[in-house]
């Protein structure tokens, strides 16, 4: 078995910490996690129990004398849970990734480290899965489809066939992208909307057919 940080003590890690141990009910041997609890920077939360596992303190506060330490960085926000990612990495900790046994998932994909992958998602063939990306629940990706580093598909969001999904982008709740759509790196798509036509990089889209409600200024 790994020893398993969760980083994070809130609802995604709550989350993680259940995918955990529900591969740890499916597989055997070396597929599964021995969770020692949670890594939080809050020190409000330190040896609190949060989903029966302790709150262990910063990253930098965790000693490694059970051995070897694998970490998983369940953040929403993406450019948070890549600053603490490097945290980890510092660290020598290696970035474990999650997937819940529910997942359906085509042989020929390629999926990067650090990442989650929540219940009763479906990856069909030749989907490209980058480091660090958060898949949540009832996530389907298409055939062919690319998601990229740190990138964030929220429950329900619908993928189809040969998007691509920027670095850093965050695709909002139930919204959809028609086949093909390339989403920009650092853009965020609204929950519930509809993506006819690419999104530029750092813009904000939303409704029915998507359009832009915000532009970050370099």
């Amino acid at each position: 078995m790994r020893n398993l940080i969760i980083i994070g003590a809130g609802g995604l890690g709550k989350e993680a910490a259940w995918t955990a141990l529900a591969m740890n009910r499916a597989y055997s041997g070396l597929d599964r996690w021995q969770l020692l609890g949670f890594a939080d920077d809050d020190a409000k939360l330190l040896q609190h129990q949060v989903f029966d596992l302790p709150v262990l303190g910063r990253p930098e506060e965790i000693g490694t004398e059970n051995g070897p330490l694998w970490f998983h960085c369940a953040i929403g926000d993406n450019q948070r849970r890549r600053s603490l990612a490097k945290r980890c990495l510092r660290l020598n900790w290696r970035p474990a990734t999650l997937i819940h046994p529910s997942v359906i998932r085509a042989n020929n994909i390629v999926i990067g480290e650090g990442v989650y992958i929540g219940a009763g998602t479906i990856i069909n063939p030749d989907v490209r899965v980058g480091d660090f990306v958060l898949i949540n629940q009832r996530v389907a990706v298409g055939h062919d489809a690319t998601l990229e580093d740190w990138c964030q598909l929220n429950p329900g969001a619908q993928i189809n066939g040969q998007c691509q999904v920027g670095p850093g982008a965050t695709i909002g709740s139930n919204a959809s992208l028609h086949p093909g759509v390339r989403i920009g790196a650092h853009a965020v798509v609204g929950s519930n909307s509809q993506v006819l036509r690419d999104v530029t990089p750092d813009t904000t889209v939303n409704g029915v057919p998507a359009h832009p409600i915000y532009k970050k200024r370099k």
